[in-house]
């Protein structure tokens, strides 16, 4: 796979390896596939600015790091000042050398529209348009349906 040598690896293979049970053999390939295709496209373009959504934690916090190890600067949007603060630590920790290259943080919850908008303006006022988008923003409620 051509995401071995990476952390988040670890990410997709555990999320394939939970639906082998419920999925056919023909939908293990193209879900395979595609997270090739998503891995290949976000690892070979080159973005100077990314925003990730629900990055202080999980799958987003894992592409953070990697898009920042590659180079790019990113900004973690997430409702959790705490967690944004950990996160940003984490991520600038490791320095790849460019002078101009930063991690920002945004708190706002993305349901709230209104919060989100002015802040995202403000936020593209400052630094410009984000060359890559990432959605990782995600809530659950656990328990049954029926």
């Amino acid at each position: 796979m051509p995401w071995e040598k990476y952390e988040a690896k670890n990410i997709f293979v555990q999320c394939i390896q939970r639906w082998q049970i419920h999925l056919g053999r023909w939908m293990q390939h193209l879900f395979r596939w595609q997270l090739q295709f998503l891995w290949r496209v976000l690892m070979t373009n080159h973005y100077n600015l990314a925003l990730i959504t629900g990055g202080s934690s999980g799958i987003g916090l894992a592409l953070a790091k990697e898009l920042y190890l590659e180079g790019v600067s990113v900004c973690l949007l997430a409702r959790d000042m705490e967690k944004l603060a950990q996160a940003k630590l984490e991520i600038s920790s490791s320095v790849v050398g460019d002078q101009k290259q930063f991690a920002d943080t945004i708190s706002c919850d993305v349901t709230n529209y209104d919060m989100l908008s002015t802040k995202m303006d403000d936020w593209i006022n400052e630094y410009g348009i984000p060359d890559l988008v990432i959605n990782s923003a995600g809530i659950t409620y656990p328990g049954y349906f029926q």
